[in-house]
């Protein structure tokens, strides 16, 4: 479930009003437990509002709120949804956050064992950032000849974190790029067979809105398919004409 925290038409993370708006959407949805419980675009939505210090501070805040629901088995885990604050370079101090900056702060409230569990963010062949820009910081580990600054996608597994990916089509902006059949006749569902191949252990699912019956039934050819594997998904990706 994903919360998208507006009171009066305004954005609110305060978790009074987050509150309200779990209990309202645990009617709505006749459940006891939400399994995964998102907050949709903090920091895209507050970033104008307050300094990252100030928005952190609040975070840290939510966090001990979704914690308690978790103990209190109204939820299993909960996330951020985002659409630009882990793809954007961090020069932009207003659009970008530090995944392990976030991840200290379930550590700090939750422990070792904390719930959040959950990333999403864009990602198809228009909006390609969490797989090809290194820019997130991250603490360099000693066993590892590496860098301390990795693709969105290099960190999350490095802080063993779960990404779903979404708008896979762009909103239909992408489908018209020529990919390989990958035995599908539907472009639409090239591209989501591509998406859903990204070569990364986080990545457990990309999400896509249909709004008929024909996309549907296009899109769940995907299924049939096993991913592509990496040799071919870099093919794949070479061989895009933009």
């Amino acid at each position: 479930m994903d919360i998208k925290e507006t009171s009066g038409g305004l954005h609110c993370i305060n978790p009074k009003f987050l509150k309200l708006q779990v209990e309202k959407s645990r009617r709505n949805l006749e459940l006891n437990t939400i399994d995964l419980l998102y907050l949709h675009n903090p920091y895209e939505m507050q970033s104008t509002y307050m300094s990252q210090d100030k928005f952190l501070t609040e975070l840290h805040k939510i966090f001990e709120f979704f914690e308690q629901l978790v103990q209190n088995n109204l939820i299993k885990q909960y996330g951020l949804a985002t659409s630009t604050c882990f793809r954007s370079p961090p020069e932009m101090h207003q659009a970008h956050l530090n995944l392990q900056k976030i991840v200290h702060i379930a550590e700090a409230v939750g422990g070792p064992q904390h719930h959040f569990k959950f990333i999403e963010v864009p990602i198809n062949i228009a909006m390609p950032e969490a797989l090809i820009y290194p820019w997130q910081s991250i603490d360099p580990n000693p066993a590892m000849k590496d860098n301390s600054s990795l693709v969105l996608l290099a960190a999350a597994n490095r802080l063993r974190m779960n990404l779903v990916g979404c708008q896979p089509l762009y909103q239909g902006k992408v489908i018209q790029l020529k990919l390989k059949e990958m035995g599908l006749e539907d472009l639409g569902a090239r591209h989501l067979q591509l998406m859903r191949s990204i070569p990364a252990r986080c990545l457990i699912t990309t999400l896509v809105g249909m709004k008929t019956m024909r996309h549907t039934m296009s899109n769940l050819e995907v299924a049939k398919l096993d991913p592509l594997g990496s040799a071919l998904f870099a093919q794949t990706i070479k061989g895009i004409s933009m």
